[in-house]
């Protein structure tokens, strides 16, 4: 495998008396011609790739490594090929998975895409004790470290500082970093601040959960958004089917990888056919769901359209809104002025009446709140005459989910943000 020319003693570690040598690795490799194998501890050992794409360019731009043991000819789990292995051991198994992985991908020779490689966390901690095996596999191949990312996953027992070593090691050595399975296990935001990786991964319960539950598929865009402000692009892993693909889009994702787009294979495909389709559909059906969204609530909008004209009129608030509070839909009305600050009381409708509960009375009271920071106020004043609607959120006063209806108007001297509550549930 490895030429002579190369120089093996200037490839090998500081220790070479180490079992985990790049010499050693080497030994354990074989070119079968179309890909290279490895075996060890009984087990034969070969690579498979599982494309990653970019929801945007609609193109591969990555591959996940992952490792296939054989033993006796029967297939075995890669965590029950890991188990049991000393440090040591442990060490070198991993070390030949990722020369594997290495050989593999620039055998098949995609130069423009990643190389996303798993390491044990329990090798990432000890990354710089056991020397520049990985930079001289690189260094081997002629694979830039700037086109690898390194997926690791953090366990509540780990040693932070440890841990941050081992992370800082490889990208040092210029590879990514990619958080992997966020959203399962020990993986918190903490984690996410002080490991700052250029890819957060979502584990496959999140979106599963999603296709599933409609609260879980609202707050994905939220969760995405946040990670997007701690500088990392949001992979969504595990993607079967093409609902799923459809949240993940929706929800502003930039990778996306799974089943549904591609099985890990030794030679994968280098495109998935139904991009275009996949978006058109996507696009087709975001905007289904505004008209279906407006059909549903057209009853409630026109009668907000005929408040805010009555009071653009002259006529009083408590006037002008009171047919509004008679729609089983509307919880509350209430204005607001320029700077935020509520006028008057709270208008209350039916909606309201039936949803009240005691435990959050000490928030039912608005008369003189200060609305300024909500999103229904930020959006309406921007826009002045132009009715806004919120996503679905938690009603601060207790009655539970709702959406806000907001518009900027102006009636003589005076401007207010007329704001409406609507229920949301399938009760109301």
């Amino acid at each position: 495998m490895f030429q002579e020319d190369k120089g093996p003693e200037s490839m090998a570690m500081t220790n070479k008396e180490s079992a985990c040598s790049f010499n050693k690795v080497a030994s354990l490799m074989h070119d079968c011609g179309d890909c290279w194998e490895g075996y060890w501890a009984g087990h034969g050992l070969g690579s498979v790739f599982q494309p990653v794409y970019s929801l945007a360019h609609k193109r591969i731009v990555g591959f996940e490594a992952l490792i296939r043991p054989v033993r006796n000819g029967l297939p075995v789990a890669p965590p029950d090929f890991f188990k049991g292995f000393s440090t040591e051991k442990r060490m070198l198994a991993d070390r030949l998975c990722r020369a594997l992985h290495v050989a593999n991908f620039q055998r098949f020779g995609n130069k423009d895409s990643w190389l996303f490689l798993n390491v044990a966390t329990d090798v990432a901690v000890h990354a710089r004790q056991y020397g520049p095996f990985f930079s001289e596999l690189l260094d081997y191949y002629g694979l830039s470290p700037e086109s690898v990312v390194i997926e690791v996953v953090e366990q509540a027992s780990e040693d932070p500082e440890r841990m941050d070593r081992g992370i800082s090691f490889f990208r040092d050595l210029g590879c990514l970093i990619a958080m992997d399975d966020f959203g399962a296990g020990s993986s918190n935001f903490e984690r996410i601040w002080r490991i700052s990786p250029h890819i957060v991964k979502l584990d496959r319960t999140i979106i599963a959960r999603a296709g599933r539950e409609a609260r879980t598929r609202r707050m994905l865009p939220g969760i995405i958004s946040l990670l997007h402000q701690t500088g990392a692009l949001v992979l969504v892993e595990g993607i079967e089917r093409e609902e799923e693909a459809r949240i993940a889009m929706e929800s502003d994702a930039d990778m996306v990888q799974g089943y549904y787009f591609g099985r890990p294979e030794k030679n994968p495909p280098s495109v998935f056919p139904d991009f275009d389709g996949l978006m058109e559909r996507c696009k087709t059906g975001l905007g289904e769901k505004e008209q279906l969204w407006r059909r549903q609530n057209k009853p409630v909008l026109d009668l907000f359209s005929l408040a805010l004209e009555k009071l653009c009129s002259g006529l009083k608030p408590e006037e002008a809104l009171k047919n509004m509070l008679k729609n089983p839909r509307i919880l509350r009305c209430y204005l607001l002025t320029p700077t935020g600050l509520q006028v008057g009381a709270t208008l209350t409708g039916t909606a309201s009446e039936r949803r009240s509960c005691t435990c959050f009375a000490p928030l039912q009271e608005g008369r003189s709140g200060d609305w300024f920071r909500r999103p229904y106020f930020k959006r309406a004043l921007r826009t002045p005459g132009r009715v806004r609607v919120t996503q679905p959120y938690r009603s601060i006063t207790g009655d539970g989910m709702c959406q806000t209806l907001s518009c900027y108007v102006t009636s003589g001297s005076e401007s207010w943000i007329v704001c409406c509550d609507l229920c949301f549930n399938e009760a109301c």
